[in-house]
């Protein structure tokens, strides 16, 4: 009974992919074109996720910035609409490119 219920949650978290719960939510990793280098810090992307999610309460969980890109997290629920709103998205000029991430 112990292996089928091992079994059991590696096909549910294989099943996720990407997706973290923490806190009662299910989180989706984004890979964001930007990093340090590109004056990146974590209230920028926050402010970002806000300026393209205009009126909604995103839940945002963690948050890498690297020197030439970074990671962060939504909600799940949101995640086709964060893929949808930030597809014109600009910072400084150029062009923001978002996309779920690969698994750590």
């Amino acid at each position: 009974m112990i292996a089928e219920e091992k079994k059991g949650n590696r096909d549910r978290d294989k099943n996720r992919g990407n997706r973290k719960e923490r806190g009662g939510f299910e989180y989706s990793r984004f890979f964001f074109n930007m990093g340090k280098k590109n004056g990146i810090k974590k209230r920028t992307i926050i402010d970002l996720i806000n300026q393209q999610m205009p009126g909604k309460n995103v839940e945002i969980g963690n948050i890498e910035v690297l020197k030439g890109f970074s990671f962060f997290e939504v909600d799940k629920k949101y995640e086709k609409e964060m893929l949808k709103n930030f597809k014109n998205a600009k910072f400084k000029g150029q062009r923001i490119g978002i996309d779920i991430a690969n698994k750590k």
